[in-house]
């Protein structure tokens, strides 16, 4: 790959393959894609998918406990969806509901879905991993309409635009980034089969109850186990901070990280505010800042909970509102 970062042309990107030195061109989404939802009026027999934010298309029969679609219900208002097309939920595309179908049959979606496929200028695999960027997610936040529920509707992607090099280039961007996509399923499946023998082995590294020594154990230790309570080995610290030390120095505990910055919970409270803001009505219409201190308020008020539980104090509880925040 070549750097181009020092390039003061904003038409290409910071990083590209060797061998294309084209800009980049400015286009609408008018220009490349168009809808092809097919209704099933004859209510064909296709399986019924949906769309997720983290699978793309999924069948109705894995998405939904109940199976999704009863299969003696009328499809006849489905949209037919070829393969080769792509298929979005417009009330959850900000969330990242959308999904390209690369099986070689035929399915059907639900009504509610925008479906759409792109021309020959357009990388199929080029386009959906641009769906994946920042970049997309504010065209969305900037066309998306509506009042409690936005929704961002076919003719607003029309509208959105896309830088895009040659077709060639496009095809280097997407088979690069589906390289990657492999790469990370690969070594997630990894994960998953080290997190199963780790779990396989805490059962039997650890006592059972009612026992003295663990099922499995390292060479050299005979030893049983003793029975010791926690007060035994640990006490409490009540120490406070006098203002010695910095911001930096300052962590939180998260449930499933253990300690980490208190910076790292500052990027979480704003993506919860993200999240928030399509959620409450009234939140949506207060200023990002607002639902920041709520946020705050409520971590606060949930650690003297705690503070009080182990000290056996009583703490009055105090209910924040978005109103209230905004004072």
């Amino acid at each position: 790959m070549a750097d181009q970062r020092k390039c003061e042309n904003d038409s290409v990107p910071a990083l590209r393959f060797e061998g294309f030195s084209d800009p980049w061109e400015q286009r609408a989404f008018g220009e490349f894609i168009h809808a092809s939802g097919l209704r099933n009026a004859d209510n064909l027999d296709f399986e019924s998918y949906s769309v997720s934010n983290t699978s793309g298309f999924v069948p109705q029969s894995e998405q939904f406990e109940n199976g999704g679609t009863m299969a003696e219900a009328d499809k006849t208002a489905y949209w037919i969806v070829e393969p080769g097309s792509f298929a979005y939920n417009p009330a959850r595309i900000n969330v990242g509901s959308i999904g390209y179908l690369s099986t070689r049959e035929n399915v059907i979606v639900s009504s509610l879905y925008e479906v759409f496929r792109s021309d020959e200028t357009c990388d199929d695999r080029f386009l959906w991993h641009w769906f994946k960027t920042a970049l997309f997610a504010k065209q969305i936040e900037a066309l998306q309409e509506g009042g409690v529920r936005l929704y961002f509707f076919f003719d607003k992607l029309l509208k959105s635009r896309i830088a895009m090099p040659s077709t060639g280039e496009q095809h280097a961007i997407g088979s690069f980034f589906d390289l990657l996509d492999s790469l990370i399923t690969l070594h997630q499946r990894k994960v998953d089969k080290l997190k199963t023998v780790k779990q396989s082995l805490l059962e039997k590294m650890f006592p059972r109850e009612g026992e003295s020594v663990p099922e499995i154990r390292f060479e050299g230790f005979t030893d049983p186990w003793e029975q010791r309570k926690l007060g035994e080995l640990y006490k409490p610290v009540c120490e406070k901070n006098d203002l010695s030390f910095e911001t930096d120095k300052i962590i939180s505990v998260a449930a499933m990280r253990g300690p980490f910055e208190q910076r790292v919970l500052a990027w979480q409270i704003r993506r919860e505010c993200h999240r928030r803001r399509y959620c409450f009505p009234y939140l949506y219409r207060v200023q990002a800042k607002h639902i920041i201190r709520l946020v705050v308020l409520e971590i606060r008020h949930k650690q003297r909970e705690i503070d009080a539980e182990r000290t056996g104090q009583v703490y009055e509880s105090v209910n924040y509102d978005a109103r209230s925040c905004s004072q």
